[in-house]
């Protein structure tokens, strides 16, 4: 199915849905917030899910999971801004 919307990018929210595309052996731990290229789209990134921060205890824990989870999304948006760039400069080179 994801091969049929192609997606530029994907955002795994959470282990359970990076390891849905990379396989049980996924560990967020020591893969979240890379971006990697895959089969599936161009980038892709998993990070925490944000129902999961929602449920940490308040704390440190949970300002911590937070800025992660802020910094990657904020990753993850630089990426597509950078290739969405990339892409108008090389139209306007070829031309219509």
């Amino acid at each position: 199915m994801v091969a049929e919307v192609r997606p530029r990018m994907i955002i795994a929210l959470g282990p359970v849905a990076a390891q849905a595309f990379l396989g049980v052996g996924f560990r967020m731990h020591l893969s979240r917030g890379q971006l990697l290229d895959t089969r599936w789209a161009e980038g892709w990134m998993a990070t925490f899910d944000p129902e999961a921060v929602l449920r940490l205890p308040e704390g440190r824990a949970r300002a911590e999971a937070r800025i992660h989870f802020e910094a990657d999304l904020r990753s993850a948006a630089a990426w597509l801004r950078q290739r969405l760039t990339g892409e108008a400069r090389a139209r306007r080179v070829e031309g219509p």
